[in-house]
């Protein structure tokens, strides 16, 4: 099975959620919204090419739904790469240059 990476972004991305969810909900609620993601990652990591292609994004980007958020990632030789995480509303193309991060190893899908 592929290692899992979250990058840099997606870890803010994270952040932000868990920050918001608090505020709306409470900790408990974003505790348990952020689970589901981090569960929504392992099946992912068990089933890569499984997620909707986003080639019209970028070029190997695939996206896996979480609640009310979508999850980005690429797969690569050695992992899967979490690049965002993104409210479904949010319009992808105004964050397009962050999901274009080129990556060696980058496999189309088997």
């Amino acid at each position: 099975m592929l290692n899992l990476e979250i990058r840099p972004k997606a870890r803010a991305d994270l952040r932000d959620i868990v920050a918001y969810s608090a505020i709306q909900w409470g900790r408990a609620a974003a505790k348990r919204y952020v689970d589901a993601i981090a569960d929504k990652f392992e099946q992912i990591r068990s089933t890569a090419f499984a997620g909707s292609d986003q080639s019209q994004l970028s070029a190997g980007l695939h996206r896996w739904r979480s609640g009310s958020h979508h999850i980005y990632y690429r797969v690569t030789d050695e992992a899967i790469l979490i690049v965002r995480v993104l409210h479904e509303r949010m319009d992808v193309t105004r964050v397009q240059m962050t999901l274009q991060s080129p990556v060696s190893g980058y496999r189309p899908e088997a």
